[in-house]
């Protein structure tokens, strides 16, 4: 089950409309624009909105422990690699 991580740090679970697979917009939509994905040391991937820091969201600091290497802006979703097309 895939975890939403909000800017403020606050863990949802959430699952796919479908029940299986996130589609594309799902994604874009957890996390408001444009996506890239981040593998985490755990194997898991992580979503993220490509242009966060652009768009002037706040550091996400859970999601950014988690990254290792990356400061993460904005709300992200991490999924395993299964859940996801």
């Amino acid at each position: 089950m895939a975890i939403l991580i909000k800017e403020d740090g606050t863990e949802t679970k959430v699952k796919p409309a479908n029940g299986k697979t996130f589609s594309l917009r799902e994604l874009q939509l957890f996390v408001g624009g444009y996506i890239e994905q981040i593998i985490i040391p755990d194997g898991r991937k992580m979503i993220v909105n490509e242009e966060g820091k652009i768009k002037g969201y706040n550091l996400n600091t859970k999601a950014s422990t988690l990254s290792t290497n990356f400061d993460i802006f904005g709300d992200v979703i991490i999924v395993d690699d299964n859940e996801v097309n």
